[in-house]
């Protein structure tokens, strides 16, 4: 089988990212042309070079890299990671949300590039247990840092998890999506006031905001200020107005 361009890219993405739904590859890698994909996939598969299990909520499969891709990957210079054994089901809404960021900033601005959790962990200096669940880095090396907050945690747990990015000084925000607001948002501000002379501007923003108006949720990023002793929570009142408080 002779492996096109995009689907070396299709194999990176899948290193990176560890796994993702025919769903995403489609938005992703073949313009949303739902049958090009299941073809496309459908062949990969049959030549061993990636692996599928059916997700029984939705009924479509969710692909993973094969030890044979991964060894092309090395042998290409990619410095590609293990095999993933399976994928962990428990965590697949979480995951597969973090994808669907990604497939929408991209279509939002198609420069951007995008640091995955994988990736962070292996070489930022941030603890792993701390690294945020995605780093986009938009026009002018501007770095975001995205965490997907859908459970509860404690105050004490975010709170470690803020204070270890901004000692690391390597993002200019940290967006925080969460499923709604309530105590969540509240542990995060509180968490975040704590924090003296904070290295980074904060937003807190509900999954229905970030998927329906993500225009003024990037300009109220882009447009908040950047040195050390103006950073401010940029906060989305209700679910209608955007506000730089």
């Amino acid at each position: 089988m002779i492996l096109t361009k995009r689907d070396i890219r299709l194999m990176k993405f899948l290193d990176y990212f560890r796994y993702a739904s025919c769903t995403r590859l489609c938005e992703l890698f073949f313009e949303e042309k739902l049958r090009v994909t299941q073809r496309r996939l459908k062949k990969l598969y049959d030549e061993e070079l990636i692996i599928r299990e059916k997700n029984f909520v939705s009924g479509e499969y969710v692909y993973r890299l094969a030890k044979l891709a991964i060894d092309y990957l090395r042998g290409s210079g990619v410095e590609a990671f293990s095999v993933i054994k399976k994928i962990p089901w428990g965590l697949w809404e979480h995951e597969d949300y973090i994808l669907n960021i990604v497939v929408k900033m991209k279509n939002y601005n198609r420069n951007f590039s995008f640091i995955s959790e994988r990736s962070l962990r292996r070489y930022s200096k941030i603890k792993n247990e701390f690294v945020p669940d995605l780093e986009v880095v938009l026009d002018n090396n501007f770095s975001l840092a995205i965490e997907v907050e859908k459970e509860r945690k404690t105050r004490k747990r975010i709170l470690q998890k803020l204070q270890n990015l901004h000692r690391s000084n390597e993002f200019q925000t940290v967006l925080y999506i969460v499923w709604s607001y309530g105590q969540i948002p509240k542990n995060i501000l509180n968490s975040y006031k704590n924090i003296y002379e904070p290295s980074f501007n904060l937003m807190i923003v509900s999954k229905h905001i970030f998927e329906n108006n993500l225009e003024e949720v990037m300009r109220a990023i882009m447009e908040a200020p950047s040195g050390d002793k103006e950073k401010k929570v940029l906060e989305i009142k209700e679910f209608e107005q955007l506000e730089i408080t």
